[in-house]
């Protein structure tokens, strides 16, 4: 077997460890805390996201050039893009491709956590598009 080098990041979640977001409106988000600024990543951004029961995990956006990925650990929720939404629950994998105009977030309609991991591309052109809070 290969020499892994450098040595791989291994690291335990913590409840502590999650930093919650909250809307410069004063809503409150999901918590997040980030795999790849601890794990030293430059291309790739990955998160562990809790998000409480009638919170979003984000503000609605949209990208220009990051790809997602969002895997659900536990909990239900709905995915909300433009005007449509569907019903998503632990086990789904929601892919988001960038450049669609439609902002997208996730919706913890559920009375339990929804625990998100979240992958994405990291190029370092990419903008984000906010719409309506």
């Amino acid at each position: 077997m290969p020499k892994l080098n450098p040595t791989p990041f291994i690291t335990r979640l913590r409840p502590e460890a999650l930093v919650p977001s909250v809307a410069s409106s004063g809503e409150r988000l999901g918590a997040q805390f980030d795999v790849s600024r601890a794990a030293g990543f430059e291309k790739l951004r990955v998160s562990f996201d809790r998000v409480p029961p009638g919170a979003r995990q984000s503000l609605p956006h949209a990208h220009s050039t990051r790809e997602e990925l969002l895997y659900v650990l536990k909990g239900s929720g709905t995915l909300v893009a433009g005007e449509e939404s569907w019903p998503v629950e632990a086990g789904d994998l929601v892919c988001l491709r960038p450049g669609d105009d439609a902002l997208h977030t996730l919706v913890n309609r559920s009375e339990e956590d929804l625990d998100l991991l979240i992958v994405s591309s990291e190029d370092g052109l990419d903008e984000v598009r906010f719409g309506p809070r």
